[in-house]
């Protein structure tokens, strides 16, 4: 649930806003982007940049840039969940506002946030200025604004990242091909005042409510509530995958009895594997960590 919208531009005031674009993002068409940016822009009162990404990081370290040095009202990411979320750590604390134009593979953040696929609609989104403040999460120092995680969404993630192809269906085939070899593993947690272990497929730290695609794996996630949702997921038997999958893109995983959750705004974690995922992109990590969260830290334009 998205509320509290900012006022949007006053009309005729000039607005500064960059555009950052990830040219290997998804499934490409960055020229076909930058050329709509020239015709939708065309004749508004706009002054407006586009910087390409060259190595990873780069989007965070320009959008920090324009945040320190307030070059910018509107510092926009043009990519998918990773790409938002290096601009958004460039972002956080500041009143500089984020604007997504979405072209990566799942788009995660830009739909929960009811951002526009389409590339023009969004770019529309963008120039209106509407913007909410919404909550971060932190795993130890790494923001993130959909979901962090470890266990098989994060070696699921790895593996992807090192493919040929992008896409859902690339994802979906190396879903199948690693299930039945990928085993549960032993998660020890402190959170709400309590210890205890847990054994699970996935653990995920819910911000916003889906992984992308729509696969909706925390439906009542909101990223205004001021607390996180920490997701466990269970191995079941491969009679079972089909059912689950269906409630994941139909907004009812939480009834299924291989998913618990539960509500947090800090958790320490220890795991056996040294794997985690934050939004999407997947980074060798140690195997313990803790997870914050940082409310009302973001402006991002909707």
């Amino acid at each position: 649930m998205i509320i509290n919208k900012t006022s949007p531009f006053i009309l005729n005031e000039t607005k500064n806003i960059l555009f950052i674009i990830n040219p290997i993002s998804g499934t490409g068409k960055k020229k076909v982007i930058e050329n709509l940016l020239l015709k939708v822009i065309k004749d508004k009162n706009i002054h407006y940049k586009i910087k390409y990404t060259e190595y990873p990081g780069h989007a965070y370290e320009i959008a920090k840039d324009s945040a320190e040095k307030k070059m910018f009202d509107i510092v926009v990411a043009v990519g998918g969940d990773g790409s938002v979320n290096e601009v958004s750590k460039g972002l956080i604390g500041s009143d500089v506002k984020m604007g997504i134009i979405p072209s990566g593979s799942g788009n995660g953040f830009a739909r929960h946030m009811g951002i526009p696929l389409k590339y023009d609609l969004a770019i529309k989104t963008v120039l209106k200025g509407n913007s909410v403040r919404v909550d971060t999460g932190l795993l130890d120092n790494n923001s993130f604004v959909g979901i962090a995680g470890v266990g098989f969404d994060a070696f699921i993630s790895k593996k992807f990242d090192n493919a040929n192809t992008r896409g859902f269906w690339t994802y979906f085939k190396l879903i199948l091909m690693e299930y039945l070899r990928y085993e549960e593993r032993k998660y020890t947690l402190e959170y709400n005042d309590k210890e205890c272990s847990e054994r699970a497929l996935i653990v995920s730290f819910c911000n916003s409510n889906q992984w992308g695609n729509n696969a909706f794996v925390s439906p009542h996630s909101n990223i205004q509530d001021g607390v996180l949702r920490m997701v466990f997921i269970r191995k079941m038997p491969l009679l079972s995958v089909p059912c689950f999958a269906f409630r994941l893109f139909n907004k009812t995983v939480h009834k299924s009895k291989y998913f618990k959750e539960v509500k947090i705004k800090n958790c320490k974690v220890k795991q056996q594997d040294k794997l985690i995922h934050i939004d999407g992109e997947p980074i060798d990590y140690n195997s313990s960590f803790e997870i914050n969260i940082s409310p009302d830290s973001l402006s991002v334009v909707v």
